[in-house]
């Protein structure tokens, strides 16, 4: 599963000429499951373990959204919409509106919102019942202009490879038990030794 996740970050990535990741939800966070960079040119620099604020993020966004007017509700008594910058969501309605737009297009996006000069498309990877994981591209603000052909490009590529991941991350995930040999039939050996 790991491989088959990998392989479609990657191929992301290569396809926009962006860094590509897959985020996980976790509370009021989101943390960075898998990141990549593009093969060939270089990507904004974001590394798999980190946790940012769900509401100031494409990923977040993209999670919360889909996840039912309870779940939503729940989320906004818990979570803290801290002001990260001045673009950052930082009231209820704002963020209902956001959330909003993100279900209407099937993906969000934020710009600058975390104080990087970075700019981020996510669409939730559907689960069984509801998405806990999004995935998406961040670029260099300055390199994506709002509501151009180019977004729109990025959104239908974001879109099918989260699709096509749909099965893979909805299945619950099974560790392998390390092999152990059979203990119960094997008998203790004694050596005596003499002198």
């Amino acid at each position: 599963m790991e491989l088959v996740v990998e392989a479609a970050v990657q191929a992301l990535a290569d396809n926009t000429g962006m860094s590509a990741y897959l985020a996980a939800r976790t509370g009021s966070q989101v943390a960075l499951v898998s990141v990549r960079l593009p093969s060939v040119s270089k990507g904004a620099s974001i590394f798999p373990g980190h946790q940012y604020p769900a509401h100031a993020t494409a990923s977040g966004r993209a999670i919360i959204a889909f996840q039912g007017e309870e779940a939503i509700r729940h989320f906004l008594q818990q979570a803290k919409l801290e002001r990260i910058t001045e673009r950052s969501v930082t009231t209820a309605d704002q963020l209902i509106d956001e959330l909003a737009k993100a279900r209407k297009n099937g993906f969000a996006t934020v710009r600058d919102e975390m104080g990087n000069g970075l700019w981020a498309l996510a669409a939730p990877v559907a689960g069984n019942p509801l998405p806990q994981f999004a995935l998406g591209v961040v670029a260099l603000a300055s390199q994506v202009k709002a509501g151009s052909d180019t977004v729109g490009r990025i959104a239908r590529m974001v879109m099918q490879t989260a699709d096509d991941l749909r099965d893979v991350l909805a299945q619950p995930i099974a560790f392998r038990d390390t092999p152990r040999p059979p203990t119960a039939n094997r008998r203790r050996r004694t050596t005596t030794r003499t002198l």
